[in-house]
């Protein structure tokens, strides 16, 4: 049989069982096709993909190491080498990993999406902010990561005390998923922490509606309903001064 033909129809098996979900079929197939012809980058990029998605961090992150040392311009390949890193908490590695693919195309927004994750789980707020931003501008629409990157913003402003911006990014993640929970109670707290305790306990009896049975939910709602009973009456005590 044709060399070149049987590595063309190996391929065409590893990718039909990928696009279907079928990792361990693909895996035999892409190890086949390296068989074949071991020089050539996409088959480890392709094999390190599948790898991860079966969760075999380390071995995904040696197939694009193998990618990238015959495509050193491979961003993608960047991009999943950084990503298997992460699943392995290899968080500084895996910055490299993530700057090197934005390098090559500035505009890559899942690779600042997952940047700015990174920065966010290392406490780097003010870089997770800048990082956001960036997804957020390259993203589509309504993809789902761009509605995260709001949220996850808005986090990182409530971290560093911008409760102003935190409020707008919640507030753009509800526009689109009015029913979303952890934002809700998210704003809920914001509004709390601001003494702004109409508008927590607006937001806690909406998150009420969706998870009734929650305790954690009830006590946070007395507390509010306790700052807001106080704050009524000292305003009709200064009233009556």
């Amino acid at each position: 049989m044709n060399r070149q033909y049987e590595l063309d129809k190996t391929l065409i098996d590893a990718y039909n069982y990928h696009r279907s979900d079928m990792y361990r079929e693909a895996l035999e197939c892409y190890m086949a096709a390296a068989e074949l012809d071991r020089e050539n980058n996409e088959i480890w990029f392709e094999m390190g993909s599948c790898l991860y998605s079966m969760g075999n961090y380390a071995k995904s992150l040696e197939c694009g190491l193998n990618s990238l040392k015959l495509e050193s311009s491979h961003k993608k390949a960047w991009f999943n080498c950084g990503l298997a890193l992460s699943m392995m908490d290899e968080d500084e590695r895996a910055l490299s990993f993530y700057s090197e693919a934005i390098k090559l195309d500035p505009e890559y927004a899942m690779a600042h999406y997952a940047r700015a994750n990174t920065y966010y789980f290392s406490e780097s707020y003010a870089e997770a902010i800048k990082d956001y931003t960036e997804a957020i501008t390259y993203l589509p629409e309504f993809a789902d990561e761009r509605e995260d990157a709001y949220y996850y913003r808005a986090l990182c402003y409530e971290k560093i005390g911008s409760f102003d911006f935190a409020r707008m990014d919640y507030n753009r993640v509800l526009r689109r998923s009015p029913n979303r929970y952890d934002t809700i109670r998210r704003r809920a707290l914001l509004s709390f922490k601001e003494k702004k305790y109409q508008a927590a306990l607006k937001d806690i009896l909406r998150a009420r509606e969706i998870y009734p049975a929650s305790t954690r939910l009830s006590q946070i709602q007395k507390k509010i309903e306790v700052q807001l009973e106080r704050s009524v009456s000292e305003n009709e005590a200064v009233s009556f001064r």
